[in-house]
């Protein structure tokens, strides 16, 4: 009884083990947790101001460990069959060990800075500088109530750049009438407001100048609240943004050549202090239709106009089958944080895509990509998944 109750706790504390060291080995994928829950976009409704807020992360069930009885009376006899009341136990374990270890497999094949880009939910987790959308009933006690959103077309906004927004209206009856304003408030104090610009309908812009006085001095922290008027009633909707100033910019992109069996595309960085840079961007097929790869690299530049070089591994690139042309979208750029202040700073982008040159498979070296350590770690999961 005494081996067959440790054989069961190996098993139960290996598929702990394995759950637990899989969200960092998978990026969460391992752990159940959906992206959309773990995010920090979601809608949130409330009475007066809706604004987006943590969605709680769904707790993911481990199996049970069971172990030797402590309790007076428990004969082994009852022990044994409370252990058999789950006769696929073992089974269930490996099962789920083999299914991470599968996945780890999966994902090793490629350098963690040059993903392939597989489906529209991997997509939306590379996406930079997303927005917080919010959302709200007109009456929240009824479940078929008309619905205020509230979306802007990024979280992060540079000083100087225009602070758009987009407000509408659903589900309300033909003839109601809607009117809008906008209001960029900090700490509760309204620095600008806007007439909103209908669209059509019930939907609305709000442009908040880039060039208006009243944001010179503005916080890097403000809200943008949107004061509807539906059919005499006010309601009012909120949601943050930040407001920095750019502390470098990706001024344009060299050509492309390709290096034993990567890819390398030259980013041309400038910076108003030196130190170490983040630079991640998506790779798309020339017509822009289809992302392909997600690209990342960090660069220590330490001078004014410095280079970082993205690389894009022949395995991801044979994986969505494009040899090129390309072009380079969705870019962002990071400055690491650094004494003095020790902050993260963000820096801009010149243009919104760049035109990069392809290849022939053909040019490259084509060998596949091996992490040794990340070997190690696949290999401790097919152990684990393999208790006897």
């Amino acid at each position: 009884m005494f081996f067959k109750e440790k054989h069961r706790l190996a098993l139960a504390c290996g598929v702990v083990a394995a759950l637990s060291c899989s969200y960092w080995l998978l990026g969460g994928e391992g752990a159940d947790i959906s992206e959309a829950e773990a995010a920090m976009t979601p809608a949130v409704d409330s009475p007066s101001v809706a604004a987006a807020a943590v969605a709680p992360v769904k707790k993911t069930a481990s199996p049970g460990i069971s172990s030797p009885s402590m309790e007076p009376g428990v004969t082994e006899s009852e022990e044994d069959q409370e252990a058999s009341e789950n006769p696929f136990f073992e089974k269930e374990v490996k099962a789920r060990l083999t299914q991470i270890a599968d996945q780890y497999q999966d994902q090793i094949q490629y350098p963690s800075f040059s993903n392939p880009i597989r489906d529209k939910e991997a997509l939306a987790k590379y996406l930079p500088n997303k927005s917080i959308p919010a959302g709200m009933p007109l009456d929240f006690k009824d479940p078929d109530s008309p619905r205020i959103s509230l979306e802007t077309t990024k979280s992060q906004y540079f000083i100087g750049e225009d602070i758009v927004a987009s407000v509408s209206v659903t589900g309300l009856q033909a003839g109601i009438m809607v009117e809008a304003e906008g209001r960029l408030v900090e700490q509760g104090n309204a620095l600008a407001v806007t007439e909103g610009v209908q669209r059509g309908g019930s939907a609305f812009n709000l442009i908040f100048s880039g060039d208006d006085p009243a944001l010179a001095d503005a916080g890097s922290d403000l809200r943008v609240i949107a004061n509807l008027t539906i059919n005499g009633r006010a309601y009012e909707i909120g949601t943050p943004v930040s407001y920095t100033p750019s502390v470098a910019q990706v001024t344009h992109v060299g050509a492309a050549e390709v290096r034993g069996a990567y890819l390398y595309i030259p980013l041309h960085v400038r910076v108003n202090a030196p130190g170490y840079h983040e630079v991640s961007a998506i790779l798309y097929s020339a017509d822009a239709a289809e992302p392909l790869v997600h690209l990342s690299a960090q660069e220590d530049i330490q001078v004014e106009n410095g280079l970082a070089y993205l690389r894009a591994h022949i395995a991801a690139l044979k994986q969505k089958g494009d040899a090129g042309p390309y072009r380079l979208r969705d870019i962002s750029l990071t400055r690491m944080p650094a004494p003095p202040t020790y902050q993260t700073e963000y820096g801009s982008v010149a243009q919104s895509s760049f035109a990069v040159n392809g290849f022939p498979f053909s040019d490259y070296d084509d060998v596949p990509y091996v992490d040794e350590d990340a070997q190690k770690r696949l290999e401790f999961l097919r152990q684990l998944g393999s208790v006897q």
